[in-house]
């Protein structure tokens, strides 16, 4: 087994609901995740409380659900992998997310994992939340922050940031860019990606886009000083599905 696997395997048991927010990466992650614990004979369920690109989550069965009671029928359908949305958007492009008291009123069994996409970044690397987002379910055991790597020193800017404002805000800079301290500071405020966060969920940063070779020595010392702020990291590739730096 990878090291990748053996993180993941680590990282998602059965019978638990995990979050996702942040940038760089998110969807992608999430489908790793679920590719991963169904071939180990869990059953997964992705699902969104602010909405997915249809085209993202297309490989697998699609369910709507409207209301509490077709979200659970949906969990408890026969599918190995299920995304589970209440209804597509006017465009028809994406899909938009559920009520989050739709997935805290499930109490997953023993081989069920529920992964649910918590904010929106626009395809940006990095993202800091808005007043709106994120939304995590009360019932989830963890959240996983994701940054990209492509954006890290990079400007403090919008095609590298989403709510880039909020970013200058809570770093107290009129500019600059995002070097390794800011990084920690976007990871670990309660503010930046770690909004949202409940006691008793557990929270851990992820860093994605590691095979940039051109950023891997700011993103491994984004991860020291994250850790030396106080929550766990790791640096990895999704795309080549490798473990750079993890605990």
């Amino acid at each position: 087994m990878s090291d990748y696997s053996a993180f993941l395997q680590r990282c998602f048991l059965p019978g638990a609901v995990y979050a996702f927010v942040g940038a760089g990466g998110k969807t992608t992650a999430i489908l790793k995740v679920a590719e991963l614990c169904a071939g180990q004979g869990m059953r997964v369920r992705i699902t969104t409380t602010t909405r997915f690109g249809r085209e993202e989550v297309s490989r697998y069965p699609l369910a709507f659900a409207s209301d509490a009671g077709g979200f659970l029928e949906a969990v408890d359908a026969a599918e190995r992998v299920c995304v589970i949305a209440s209804a597509p958007d006017g465009s028809a492009s994406k899909l938009l997310g559920v009520d989050p008291l739709f997935i805290d009123a499930v109490r997953p069994r023993s081989d069920l994992l529920i992964l649910v996409e918590a904010d929106g970044a626009r395809h940006r690397p990095l993202k800091v939340p808005t007043a709106r987002d994120p939304v995590i379910p009360r019932i989830s055991a963890a959240v996983f922050g994701l940054m990209g790597a492509s954006g890290f020193g990079e400007a403090i800017a919008e095609e590298h940031c989403y709510n880039h404002e909020a970013a200058l805000r809570l770093l107290g800079r009129t500019g600059g860019s995002f070097d390794a301290p800011g990084l920690a500071v976007l990871a670990v405020h309660p503010e930046g990606l770690r909004k949202g966060v409940l006691p008793g969920m557990a929270f851990h940063v992820i860093i994605n886009q590691a095979d940039l070779s051109e950023k891997r020595t700011i993103a491994h010392e984004a991860v020291s000083a994250i850790r030396a702020a106080g929550a766990g990291a790791t640096l990895l590739s999704c795309q080549e599905e490798r473990i750079y730096e993890s605990l």
